[in-house]
């Protein structure tokens, strides 16, 4: 018995790579007012069975190593689209559009690995049998047709 195929859409790689932007230290969430929001994500593909390649536009701290910034970024997307979905070798852009000022950051030498905790089932329960009360006899039922008497007049 083969597994049925997984299919997982570009609004969940979507998803996934705003969460992995957000993990990345030196990256900064704007909040939607006069433009879009940020970090904002364009996962593109042919169809649905070939690789996505990433777009990620992000906002950085001030006075933060933009380039590392980013390259992490780019890093850490990739590394969760292989962990969490399984998809290897995504081609990830990144664009900063945004500097915003706060405070200095040190960006460690590699960023850090998603952490995958892996579902348990609870144990399954046993089932108990459902006690009815015997079945009654059926009656027969006779059905007869009633003629309609009508009037002409």
């Amino acid at each position: 018995m083969t597994a049925a195929p997984v299919t997982i859409t570009d609004r969940a790689l979507t998803k996934l790579a705003k969460a992995a932007v957000n993990s990345v230290p030196g990256t900064v969430r704007v909040p939607r007012r006069a433009g879009r929001s940020l970090p904002r994500i364009d996962v593109r593909r042919d169809d649905l069975h070939s690789p996505p390649t990433v777009e990620a536009f992000i906002a950085v701290s001030w006075p933060s190593p933009v380039t590392a910034v980013a390259e992490n970024v780019a890093t850490a997307i990739a590394e969760w689209f292989s962990v969490y979905a399984g998809i290897q070798d995504a081609p990830v852009n990144v664009v900063v559009t945004t500097l915003n000022h706060g405070t200095r950051i040190e960006i460690a030498p590699e960023p850090q690995s998603p952490q995958v905790t892996h579902p348990v089932a609870p144990e399954a329960q046993s089932l108990m049998p459902i006690v009815t009360a015997p079945l009654r006899p059926l009656k027969p039922i006779i059905i007869q047709r009633i003629e309609s008497r009508r009037s002409h007049g």
